[in-house]
């Protein structure tokens, strides 16, 4: 049950985060502030070059209400 709970909460992020959180290296780090800053000034084509730095080097970037949320590729 808990495997299947974990799966669909993937999808839907409406579980409480674990207490292992993970921590970002701070270049990825780095890279999600810029590309917030890039939302802001409404500059999408940079906001997009970031995500594609990110998903190539392993991470999915989840634009939520507020917040940006950034995971390594399972």
């Amino acid at each position: 049950l808990e495997a299947a709970l974990a799966r669909v909460d993937e999808v839907l992020t409406i579980l409480p985060p674990s207490g292992r959180s993970e921590v970002l290296p701070d270049e990825i780090t780095q890279l999600v502030g810029e590309r917030d800053e890039a939302r802001k000034r409404r500059d999408y084509e940079r906001a997009d070059e970031i995500r594609a730095e990110l998903a190539a080097q392993g991470f999915v970037v989840e634009d939520l209400p507020g917040k940006t949320r950034v995971k390594r590729r399972t």
